[in-house]
């Protein structure tokens, strides 16, 4: 039967995304039990910079006082998660190729190289995301008389940020290259997911949702328990969030490297 034959296509094809994924996500995890300090002491890191972020007073500020220091400290603050992402993407690099060595001084000039990358397949595409949001979450006002549940509002944000997520998923790699000092083009970075498009979705959401979806659930018992709340989005949140995003950079080395290894053996002798 055609429809059965389809779904049994489907199911394999599940299978086989699902098991790359699995398998990028265990060689990462043996990565992080080679070291786990010292990728500890990165997530550390992070997370007392997130910290930090929150001490600006923007509460106090309003005009274009308030755009203007909002602009810069959200670049910087992106700037430096670009340099942990540089980091954690050497030293994860550096053991698989066998060495133990982490970033060492050309750090700061790496980061210089992965900046254009990371403005055009995140900053920029991050921006945008808001506006549409908000574009989204103004037109759903209308339609529902001014006012947005919790669902809907999640489910906005969510499809406001897939057209962010496909940048992500095909352009990516050319931030990890430069992190790298192996410069990869936007051409070559879809040429490098290519066949792997699923399964690099499939792991960027799940990142996504082990950032978001915690705090969202917890959001419906705000009104009942407000110090629960407030006990996980001030101490709790942070540093997940700093741990898994350790993880997934780690996890995106990984992918960098298997893309890279393939591509090269694709290539004509010679």
């Amino acid at each position: 039967m055609p429809g059965r034959k389809w779904f049994e296509k489907s199911e394999a094809a599940g299978a086989r995304t699902s098991g790359q994924v699995r398998g990028v996500l265990a060689e990462a995890a043996g990565l992080v039990r080679r070291f786990p300090k010292k990728y500890a002491l990165y997530a550390f890191m992070m997370f007392l910079i997130g910290k930090s972020y929150h001490f600006i007073p923007f509460q106090n500020l309003e005009g274009a006082i308030l755009y203007t220091l909002a602009t810069v400290a959200s670049f910087a603050y992106s700037f430096i998660m670009l340099g942990f992402l540089a980091a954690v993407v050497i030293r994860a690099t550096n053991q698989m190729h066998g060495s133990d060595t982490g970033p060492g001084q050309e750090l700061v000039l790496r980061m210089g190289k992965a900046l254009p990358y990371a403005v055009a397949v995140y900053l920029v595409p991050a921006h945008l995301s808001g506006y549409l949001t908000w574009g989204m979450c103004e037109l759903g006002r209308l339609f529902t008389g001014g006012s947005l549940g919790l669902p809907l509002f999640e489910t906005i944000v969510f499809l406001s940020q897939l057209p962010q997520m496909f940048i992500l998923v095909v352009f990516g790699f050319c931030v990890i290259g430069a992190s790298l000092d192996t410069p990869v083009t936007f051409r070559q970075s879809w040429e490098m997911m290519r066949g792997k498009f699923w399964p690099i979705l499939l792991t960027y959401l799940l990142w996504w949702a082990l950032r978001s979806l915690p705090g969202t659930a917890l959001v419906p018992f705000g009104m009942d328990y407000p110090n629960l709340l407030d006990i996980y989005f001030n101490w709790l949140s942070r540093p997940l969030r700093a741990i898994i995003n350790v993880f997934f950079f780690i996890t995106a080395a990984v992918w960098y490297e298997k893309l890279r290894v393939s591509e090269e053996s694709r290539q004509p002798a010679g």
